[in-house]
């Protein structure tokens, strides 16, 4: 399925807020190659938590932990990648309240 084109913009080279929270990144600009999946990660979580919020069974707020661990690690591994340092310690802050309450339910 073709993609829909994007105006290619110049990089945020200065010092303002938008360059410093967009972080570096190590993909092109002017593309946007995961379109048709932007918010799909949002919506399989939201998904989860969802059917665990109307079961209510402990085992199915694990899955829905256990899928927004998996979420934020690959924002994790993309953020590592692009070099944006900052960003990689609030997910891994998220990620240890996640996996505490993780840890807590499963005992």
């Amino acid at each position: 399925l073709p993609t829909l084109q994007f105006k290619a913009l110049s990089p945020l080279t200065d010092e303002s807020l938008a360059a410093f929270l967009r972080g570096p990144k190590a993909n092109g600009r002017g593309t946007a190659p995961n379109v048709r999946a932007w918010g799909a990660r949002q919506f399989a979580v939201g998904a989860v938590f969802g059917f665990a919020a109307i079961s209510g069974e402990v085992a199915a707020y694990q899955a829905a932990l256990v899928a927004l661990l998996a979420r934020c690690g690959g924002d994790v591994l993309q953020n590592l990648l692009d070099g944006c340092m900052w960003k990689v310690a609030l997910f891994l802050g998220v990620e240890g309240v996640a996996g505490a309450l993780m840890y807590v339910s499963a005992n």
